[in-house]
């Protein structure tokens, strides 16, 4: 990117990569920088090449292969035990 979007230093579009890439949602990085959500959400979009798009169900994918893995660990135990047998 060869310039900042208009009213925005080095400093704050740092931070706004910085937040986007950790996970933050657009409100949180907006009180962050003591912006508007609008605002934020505008240079995201506009930038799109230097954000990427975030992958809306990996959040559900992590809990699910967290789940899957509790779950085949307490199966596990349960065979251990012969509990089944």
């Amino acid at each position: 990117m060869t310039s900042l979007p208009a009213g925005w230093t080095e400093e704050d579009f740092a931070r706004l990569k910085r937040l986007w890439a950790e996970g933050a949602k657009t409100i949180v990085i907006a009180a962050e920088l003591g912006m508007t959500e609008g605002r934020v959400t505008g240079v995201i979009e506009r930038h799109r090449d230097l954000f990427g798009n975030r992958d809306r169900y990996a959040r559900a994918r992590r809990r699910g292969k967290a789940l899957a893995q509790l779950w085949l660990q307490r199966r596990a135990a349960i065979l251990a035990e012969g509990a089944w047998s």
